[in-house]
């Protein structure tokens, strides 16, 4: 059904008037003739229908001495559309050369995708590929991808792999991110104290213990060692691995000004305008805004599917930023400072506490004295000795 509407627009349609004695009897002509209409309504005494303009010029002549008059009142199409605007040579001239620079267009870069990153900031991948030639506006024939996505690893110590697929005009960059590992992992190494303290659990998966529930370390010391000698004399070296819990006696504090210096948003709020097209930027405003303004950047981009047009708007907004001094009450200093402290021993086991706030001429100084249970374990590389 599509592609006959499509055809009766291509060849055109009018919609007819038939009036006179019998009008019906056009049909029977029509029919008789192999001429094709449709949409048939009756009007009064007129008979309504669509047929092609091929067939109107041959319903003219069959007509003729039957007594019957026929009328276009509508006309539909592709060739009465060339018709209507066949002089108005401009309309023909901007309709080629916007197919002729869209297909020139077409072998550029309009869109930059990243995709399969995590903890690598998008930002930074950008970066790099722009380091690379890789931006918007820029020929993909000039582009070698296996070279370039090469270039990305070794560019960006975090990434493990990298792809760099262009289908038509859109550019991705797909990447793979490296497992973080510990440096000590597989490698020989012993589990030593990070801190003084009083142990009280030990769960050993791998090397050799050398304390006991009950004894007390120093921050160094040797928990468990990595270095196995067996009856026979032989030496075997593992990566040790544990948890060792300690009761540990530690002391924080923090001190807090009681007059401040904050930064207060005066109110005062600029708006710029830059226009990019294909990756260059054009700024629609006139002088420049640095110290003492917040940016607040806008990107106005025509997107659908995925896929955007590569002329879009940057809005950056600058908001003024005035410095204000602030004078604290020792209760509001002293809340500050415990917060401060709180978020450093929010993850142990607090087993005591005792809190102490001292009351300096400018300033407070909250001091924690705490009794918590954590695992002191930490890995250090067994070193060897090559020397003779």
């Amino acid at each position: 059904m599509i592609f006959l509407k499509l055809y009766r627009f291509f060849v055109g349609k009018v919609r007819v008037s038939a009036e006179g004695i019998f009008a019906e009897r056009i049909l029977n002509l029509c029919a008789h003739n192999g001429i094709t209409v449709w949409a048939i309504r009756r009007k009064g005494d007129k008979l309504l229908f669509y047929m092609s303009v091929r067939d109107f010029f041959a319903l003219r002549k069959i007509i003729r001495g039957v007594g019957i008059r026929v009328h276009i009142i509508k006309k539909r199409g592709w060739p009465f559309i060339v018709r209507r605007y066949k002089r108005r040579y401009g309309l023909f001239i901007g309709a080629l050369i916007f197919f002729t620079v869209l297909q020139m267009l077409s072998g550029y870069v309009w869109n930059i995708n990243i995709s399969g990153n995590q903890t690598v900031e998008r930002e930074k991948i950008i970066q790099v590929c722009n380091e690379l030639g890789i931006r918007e506006g820029v020929r993909v024939s000039s582009l070698d991808p296996q070279k370039l996505r090469l270039e990305i690893v070794n560019r960006i110590d975090d990434l493990a792999w990298a792809a760099v697929n262009i289908e038509g005009s859109i550019l991705t960059v797909e990447v793979t991110e490296a497992e973080k590992k510990d440096e000590n992992d597989g490698a020989p190494c012993n589990l030593c104290a990070s801190a003084d303290g009083i142990i009280r659990k030990i769960e050993v998966e791998h090397g050799k213990t050398m304390v006991s529930v009950g004894d007390s370390v120093a921050s160094g010391d040797l928990l468990v060692s990595g270095v196995f000698e067996y009856k026979n004399g032989t030496t075997a070296m593992v990566a040790s691995e544990g948890v060792i819990i300690a009761e540990v006696g530690e002391t924080y504090s923090a001190t807090v000004p009681l007059t401040q210096e904050i930064n207060v948003l005066s109110g005062e709020v600029y708006s710029c305008k830059t226009l990019s097209i294909f990756g260059l930027k054009i700024p629609l405003y006139l002088g420049d805004y640095g110290d003492g303004y917040l940016r607040d950047e806008k990107i106005e981009k025509i997107e659908a599917n995925g896929a955007y047009l590569p002329f879009y708007m940057h809005e950056t907004q600058f908001r003024r930023v005035e410095k204000q001094t602030v004078f604290l009450s020792n209760e509001q200093a002293a809340a500050i400072a415990k917060e401060e402290l709180d978020k450093k021993i929010e993850d142990y086991e607090i087993i005591s506490k005792n809190e102490k706030i001292i009351e300096n001429k400018d300033s407070i100084t909250v001091t924690y004295d705490i009794v918590s249970l954590r695992d002191i374990a930490i890995k250090e590389k067994i070193l060897f000795n090559t020397t003779n």
